[in-house]
């Protein structure tokens, strides 16, 4: 074999050997999905109690006053959904981008826009609400309308706290802070509960109880929220830098797709209760309950999935990492599909159990045969999702805008026409038959906008590399960049910041060896040797807290259990480099997202500025280096 076939042999190796499979991503997702499901199983208890409590303890007729109050409430989330997934994807991708600054007025946008948008909520609801009880509902009898008007008491005082908490989910999200909302979901959920119990079952305040019950604890987990926030985040801290009328817009034209679907929903369902209202009756309302109530069981796991995709996405794309969120599409597409699937099944088998849970035991004609049809849209309904948040964080949000309007003017139509035309029932048929068309477009759009982020000037290279793969992989690459005809410069520093980057982002030796002398229960004075200082001390204060006379515990027993969490994690933790390197004819970037916990960070401080000197040699080598910690990732971009 001649020199050039081997050379090529290795090349090819190299590329096979070290390409990314998406492990990184899949860890993540891991990581930030369980979290966000618990938490919105919470959230569903906060959403779907005022139902389930005035189904059982008031009247059917009360389950329906609460299900036809529910597009009116949606026309107000369309604002909490405008700002809040503009601020989450804007800061994203600003973090994606390394662009300190702008996340920094972002973040002060976003306060701003959180104060001035929650005074207007509470201000313009009260005549909005009565306006649409009063006329836009006229149909509905004297007795469910004057309910109407008792539920909505509660609601609208909720309603401004339930929009800055709704922010404050966001930002923790991008904090990394998955268990604290949890917790703070189950504190609303519960409470919820409990507040209803008494004011619906103790007080006999009717469906009016439901209502003040809500607004106790939405108010309750708002005050929670922002003190948490101000006091354990940075997401309050702006470092001095004040938003620009270009930072609102960019987070309004972020949240735009995301608000529009809400306003059509809002929308969808003003309509479609008008035309189930006219098909089924006054049971209208309690057939539209419990598929409501079915429908955000999937949105439980939807919105789960959705958000731990979207701080990766916001990642990938900043990053321009198209491979990367390919592979994130795929594996959120498995994982959606296995989910809903498991409970599109459960309600298929069934459908009679979920009206039993409302109270309704003499379920309306038609209602199973309603339920079982709707569930056919759950799935539908989360791959679209999961394709509108790559189109927002790809900057194409006018076309999604453009694909949801055609949907929801789609859904009414069908309903429409199979209202007229076809038994009751069949009106949810028009939920399934709308998303396979808009699905099939998102799927084809998707693949065609893949092909215009070929860049015919550049080469991209995916790797994954391991800690103790680092130097081998590091002359590979250099002998690669050669081989494809750049300079021999550029090709020389992309392999020391590869070498450099990956070994000290994991410190892996060290790491083996502390694993080896755990497995040996070797003594903590021989681990003490092998720590990184700044956990040396840490360590040292723990042993030094044993009292005078005991033995030194052995590990990895009693020693394991008063070591510092952080300690702790560096102990267990697998670490994985995911690198994009891209190349240009006069410029070249190195991109590393690591798992590892080891560049440290003055934590304390605002601009969280680095206090090591690990860029020392880099900065000399490169013409720009930038860094993130976000999300408990290490975010590098660094341009040669």
């Amino acid at each position: 074999m001649d020199k050039a076939n081997t050379k090529q042999l290795n090349n090819n190796n190299f590329l096979s050997h070290y390409c990314s499979n998406g492990s990184i991503i899949w860890k993540k997702l891991m990581e930030y999905i369980p979290p966000l499901l618990l938490t919105n199983l919470s959230t569903l208890l906060l959403v779907s109690v005022d139902g389930l409590i005035v189904g059982n303890f008031v009247s059917q007729n009360a389950l329906a006053s609460v299900n036809f109050f529910f597009p009116i409430t949606l026309f107000f989330s369309v604002i909490t959904v405008l700002i809040s997934s503009g601020c989450a994807t804007a800061i994203s991708n600003s973090i994606g981008s390394n662009d300190q600054e702008q996340t920094n007025r972002i973040k002060n946008a976003t306060i701003l826009l959180t104060i001035f948008i929650s005074i207007f909520i509470a201000i313009v609801q009260i005549p909005v609400v009565y306006g649409i009880i009063n006329f836009g509902m006229s149909g509905l009898s004297v007795d469910t309308l004057s309910m109407m008007r008792q539920y909505a008491n509660g609601i609208m005082i909720s309603m401004p706290f339930g929009f800055i908490s709704t922010i404050g989910v966001y930002q923790l999200q991008i904090s990394g802070k998955m268990r604290l909302l949890v917790k703070l979901a189950a504190l609303e959920g519960i409470a919820n509960l409990i507040f209803d119990l008494f004011f619906v079952v103790v007080m006999k305040m009717g469906i009016a109880g439901a209502g003040y019950g809500t607004a106790t604890a939405t108010i309750l987990r708002c005050i929670v929220t922002v003190i948490y926030i101000s006091r354990k985040t940075d997401m309050y801290k702006c470092g001095g830098n004040k938003a620009t009328a270009k930072d609102i817009q960019n987070i309004l034209y972020c949240g735009m797709t995301e608000a529009t679907d809400a306003l059509m929903a809002a929308f969808k369902n003003y309509f479609l209760l008008q035309i189930l209202f006219i098909a089924f009756g006054d049971a209208a309302g309690i057939i539209r309950g419990v598929c409501t109530f079915c429908f955000n069981l999937v949105c439980v796991l939807l919105s789960g999935i959705l958000g731990g995709m979207r701080p990766l996405v916001g990642l990938l794309s900043g990053a321009k990492d198209t491979a990367g969120v390919d592979k994130l599409l795929r594996q959120c597409i498995w994982i959606c599909v296995v989910l809903v699937g498991a409970i599109t099944i459960i309600v298929e088998l069934f459908p009679e159990f979920f009206f039993h849970l409302h109270g309704s035991y003499n379920i309306p004609e038609g209602g199973i045969l309603s339920l079982r049809l709707y569930s056919f849209y759950f799935i539908l309904n989360g791959l679209d999702g999961l394709y509108q948040l790559i189109f927002i964080n790809r900057k194409e949000s006018g076309f999604a805008t453009v694909l949801t309007i055609v949907a929801g003017v789609l859904l009414l139509v069908f309903a429409f026409v199979f209202a007229k035309f076809l038994p009751a029932p069949f009106v949810w048929l028009a939920y399934p038959l709308t998303m396979i068309i808009v699905l099939a477009v998102d799927i084809l759009y998707y693949k065609l906008s893949k092909k215009n982020d070929i860049e015919e000037d550049a080469q991209l290279l995916y790797l994954c590399v391991k800690p103790d793969e680092a130097s081998d992989a590091a002359k590979l690459l250099e002998e690669y960049v050669i081989d494809k005809g750049y300079p021999a410069n550029m090709a020389n520093r992309l392999s020391i910041c590869l070498e450099e980057m990956v070994s000290y982002s994991v410190n892996k030796c060290k790491n083996v060896e502390i694993r080896k002398y755990i497995h040996q229960k070797v003594p903590p004075e021989r681990l003490v040797e092998l720590l990184p200082d700044d956990l040396l001390e840490k360590l040292m204060k723990a042993l030094h807290e044993t009292k005078p006379g005991e033995p030194i515990p052995q590990f990895p027993g009693e020693v394991l259990k008063i070591l510092p969490k952080d300690l702790q994690e560096l102990i267990q933790e697998n670490v994985e480099n995911y690198i994009i390197i891209r190349l240009e004819p006069d410029e070249a970037s190195f991109i590393m997202i690591d798992t590892g916990r080891r560049v440290a960070l003055n934590e304390d401080s605002e601009s969280k500025h680095l206090v090591t000197d690990n860029y020392t040699l880099i900065k000399k080598l490169s013409k720009s280096v930038e860094y993130q910690y976000v999300l408990d990732m290490n975010y590098t971009v660094i341009t040669i």
